[in-house]
Formats: C-alpha cells, structure tokens, sequence
C-alpha cells in the first residue's frame, strides 16, 4: 500500500461522525455476536499462551478490556477451545446470553 493510499484511509478514520462510529460499533458487534457462540466458550483463568511465554495480556474482542495476570485488569474471562479468542465477563453477559 502507497503512502497516499495509507493518508487518505486515516484521514477519512479522523473525520468520522459520532453516528458513524456508532454504526460500525454496532455492525462489529452484530459481526462478532455470530461468529461466537456462548456454547463454544468457557471461563477460564488468563494465562500467557504455551508457545509465547513473554506475552503479556490480550484484549476483549467486544469492548478491547484488558485481559491479564496483571493486577487491574480482567484476570478471568471466556475462551475458545485454542485460547486465542478471549471475552470479558460483562460483554459475555451483555452480548451472548439472551
């Protein structure tokens, strides 16, 4: 990708609206809503995972909270079977028990 290319897409990221923003929230969340299933996944205590031992945290696929060890951050969250797809408690609750 050319820097010119790489200029345009931030600078039309910088100018969106609130309700544009507000529009792909939803769309990413209605997305991800499909692609998880609540049966698929478990509680679980983070850990790093077993072939990268440096690694420090990841994230919420909803709402990119901190999942860690770490004192502060969500120590336990759900998790698929491989353990690379982790989600808050509360955006568990709020977005896949219906």
């Amino acid at each position: 990708m050319k820097k010119k290319e790489i200029k345009k897409i931030i600078e039309a990221i910088k100018n969106r609206t609130p309700e544009e923003e507000e529009i792909i929230r939803q769309k990413t969340i209605e997305e991800l809503k499909r692609k998880f299933s609540k049966e698929k996944l478990q509680l679980k205590k983070w850990r790093p995972p077993k072939d990268n031992p440096n690694w420090s945290h990841d994230h919420c696929e909803f709402c990119q909270a901190n999942i860690s060890d770490k004192e502060g951050s969500e120590n336990e969250a759900y998790t698929d079977e491989k353990e690379d797809v982790w989600i808050c408690r509360y955006c568990f609750k709020k977005y896949l028990v219906k």
